[in-house]
């Protein structure tokens, strides 16, 4: 590119029509451009330079920077530039400077100084300066690094889950092998030596009495068919499907209850309609994992679970007086309990909230709103110690 030379005009009124021009020509460009001679001062400015220190570009013409009041943030280094072309006379570039206008607002900008010469071609008489506003495009990349960030944080967050739900998986099935191993295969081994027992002694003393042996027996089978029954609830329950939400969520806390032995207060409402399946079997398994927290780890000795619902949609809560944990810090961790819970519950499209503390017991709060309302306003997370929404 060759240089820029300044040449004067013949005459006063031909410098001031072409000064006029120039102003009219550079007034319609949006970015910044000025001109600024040896002595700092500005020889020319366009409305866009002048937008900058919020004045117009008469007040900036013939005033160095020092003289215009506080530099907007960032300026020094623009205006060091000059220094720099006028001793060596070479053009310099800033490819993304931010400034902060008199305004206040952050802009980016490529900045170009070039050297105007002299009739010698050697001097340089003054730098002219020009900035293209970058803003929106450095404002796009600082939103796609924040959406990189997010999503590779939810990547880990979904590859951290996935392990934990395989480790689930498989100690599920540890507990349910161990389960059908050491219990269900047991007692069928026991009822199948006392029907031989039986069957034999029935050989040898066809008319004797076996109503011991063969109620032993039944009792036996009876309570085969309550543990594999229980093993299929786990699995599935099918009182959700046949009964109701409401109505499983009671017979589960009545049957943990004879079970365990852990006081189990439940209050489940009946339900004006039943939610959709994937949003009852979300909450009963949220409901059955917390009671298995609170036996397996809370340690309590009372636990209370409540269900009710509207029209506008159902809230599960789930309260125990066990010795409590620091949420904070628990959610964060290992644990595949409180994950699985946060993870049903957004697949779900609900709130899942965890309010505990060391010493206080555990409330869980689930909250989820009907479709109809949810698509006219989208529900708030409430304030508390942990929270996980859709």
């Amino acid at each position: 590119m060759g240089k820029i030379r300044l040449r004067p005009l013949q005459t006063d009124s031909d410098f001031w029509r072409a000064r006029a021009f120039l102003r009219e020509v550079i007034d319609t460009s949006p970015n910044p451009i000025f001109a600024r001679g040896r002595d700092g001062a500005y020889r020319l400015a366009n409305r866009a330079a002048a937008q900058i220190y919020r004045l117009d570009p008469d007040a900036l013409e013939g005033n160095t920077p020092a003289q215009l009041g506080p530099r907007p943030h960032g300026m020094a280094r623009i205006e060091a530039l000059d220094a720099e072309v006028i001793a060596d006379g070479a053009e310099r570039v800033l490819p993304e400077h931010e400034i902060v206008d008199a305004e206040g607002r952050r802009r980016w900008f490529r900045v170009v100084k070039r050297p105007g010469f002299g009739a010698d071609g050697r001097t340089v008489e003054q730098v002219i300066g020009t900035a293209v506003d970058v803003t929106d495009f450095k404002l796009a990349e600082q939103r796609l690094e924040r959406e990189q960030v997010r999503l590779r944080r939810s990547r880990e967050e979904a590859r951290a889950l996935s392990r934990q739900l395989l480790r689930a998986q498989e100690d599920e099935r540890r507990r349910l092998a161990r389960e059908i191993h050491d219990d269900l295969t047991q007692q069928l081994a026991g009822l199948s030596m006392l029907a031989w027992s039986t069957a034999q002694a029935a050989a040898r003393e066809p008319g004797g009495d076996r109503r011991e042996a063969l109620e032993s027996l039944a009792h036996g089978l009876e309570a085969l068919a309550n543990d594999v029954q229980a093993l299929s609830r786990e699995l599935h329950p099918p009182a959700l499907e046949a009964l109701g939400l409401a109505e499983a969520l009671r017979a589960e806390c009545t049957t943990f209850g004879q079970r365990t032995g852990l006081p189990i207060e439940c209050i489940a409402q009946a339900l004006p309609a039943e939610p959709p399946t994937e949003v009852g079997l979300a909450l009963y398994r949220i409901a059955r994992e917390a009671l298995r927290n609170c036996l397996a780890h809370a340690h309590a000795t009372r636990v209370s679970v409540q269900l009710e619902g509207d029209d506008s949609g159902l809230r599960l809560r789930i309260a125990d007086d066990g010795v409590g944990f620091d949420a904070a810090v628990r959610a964060g961790g290992p644990g595949i309990g409180l994950s699985g819970m946060r993870e049903r519950a957004h697949l779900a499209g609900a709130v899942l909230v965890i309010d505990s503390a060391p010493g206080r017991g555990t409330t869980i709060d689930v909250a989820w709103q009907g479709r109809a309302r949810r698509r006219a306003a989208a529900p708030a997370a409430p304030r508390t110690s942990d929270t996980a929404d859709a």
